[in-house]
């Protein structure tokens, strides 16, 4: 667990919906998010159309990963390592095997690593 308090959580996604719309390279390493922030951050996604990478490791769930699919199709890179919500439907969506993306042609890089644990 990180030493932030969940209403740091809370403003910075905030903040990352307001004001990262210029934003490229988003990386949450060493958040710890819990599911309403997370929630919050799918929410912002269509705010961050620009972005190229992506990590969020421990956050990603099948919900974010269609909306990742959706809403970011510039994206070339996505760290996702560690999260233990994922299942192969919610790969099957950032590969456009579910419904066709232009994340699939976009994306080169993608780290899903171990699950993480309970």
């Amino acid at each position: 667990p990180d030493n932030f308090s969940a209403a740091f959580h809370s403003r910075l996604v905030s903040y990352i919906r307001d004001r990262g719309t210029r934003l490229k390279t988003l990386n949450l390493t060493g958040i710890w998010m819990d599911s309403k922030d997370a929630h919050h951050l799918k929410r912002a996604l269509p705010s961050l159309s620009r972005l190229v990478t992506l990590v969020i490791p421990y956050i990603a769930d099948d919900e974010m990963l269609g909306a990742i699919a959706r809403c970011l199709t510039q994206l070339s890179y996505l760290d996702i390592h560690g999260s233990k919500r994922i299942t192969p439907e919610g790969l099957c969506a950032l590969s456009g095997s579910v419904s066709p993306t232009s994340l699939c042609c976009s994306l080169q890089h993608l780290d899903i690593g171990g699950a993480g644990s309970e």
